[in-house]
């Protein structure tokens, strides 16, 4: 009876861990936007900026693979056109560690794993944290798909030990294609008002219109003034 009292207890014990850490474990969602879209001779280069939201649970590190469906047409820019070996232009959140991968390719597809990590000890990531800006580049005329896999948070549990919680909630997807990329150059274009004190476009054309009458009729005057 001692011995299954004593099993008993282990067992109830290690549930009571497990049920801790479980509820400790960080959950949080992640975002992507577009941003800075511009025409660069045949490709068509954007920025695609990723934050996360305010989690659960505090935690210490993140990583995620940034996917793009074909390398050939959608690809993380390098930081140096003219020396691809260094390094591709990525802008993490200052206050952080960072670190990423240059890509790890499965056929078209090519997934590059980036991560941010507090400089303390500790699960020191409390609030919406704006992780990085990425430069994309676009070539071609095909759709393509921009995603996020494996979202993971690191955080040290109650127990003390380090554990990776994957996030299981739904993880942002885009669409790239040249004719939404286009659309975003347009919708990025300030609309005709700087031209006279902040006029809007009909102001401008009323403004031209009495102009237009004023002068007539000043013309007119001066005719009817000369007989």
């Amino acid at each position: 009876m001692k011995k299954l009292s004593v099993a008993a207890a282990v067992i109830i014990a290690a549930f009571v861990m497990l049920s801790v850490s479980a509820l400790a474990a960080p959950a949080a969602t992640l975002q992507m936007a577009l941003s800075d879209v511009a025409v660069a001779e045949d490709d068509i280069m954007f920025t695609v900026d990723i934050s996360i939201d305010v989690p659960s649970e505090p935690y210490a590190s993140l990583d995620f693979n940034l996917v793009s469906s074909d390398s050939g047409a959608l690809s993380i820019a390098p930081k140096n056109p003219e020396n691809e070996s260094g390094g591709l232009d990525i802008t993490f959140a200052e206050g952080y560690g960072s670190a990423y991968h240059n890509g790890r390719f499965d056929g078209d597809v090519v997934r590059y794993l980036l991560g941010i990590y507090g400089r303390t000890s500790g699960n020191v990531i409390t609030d919406a944290t704006g992780i990085c800006s990425v430069r994309m580049k676009y070539a071609g005329d095909a759709a393509q798909t921009l995603s996020v896999s494996d979202l993971k948070l690191v955080y040290k549990n109650p127990n003390g030990a380090i554990v990776s919680s994957p996030v299981t909630a739904e993880l942002p997807s885009l669409d790239i294609s040249r004719d939404s990329l286009l659309l975003a150059i347009e919708d990025e274009k300030p609309p005709l008002s700087n031209g006279l004190g902040g006029l809007g476009a009909l102001q401008i054309s009323i403004f031209i219109l009495l102009l237009a009458i004023g002068v007539t009729a000043l013309l007119y005057r001066r005719k009817r003034a000369r007989q």
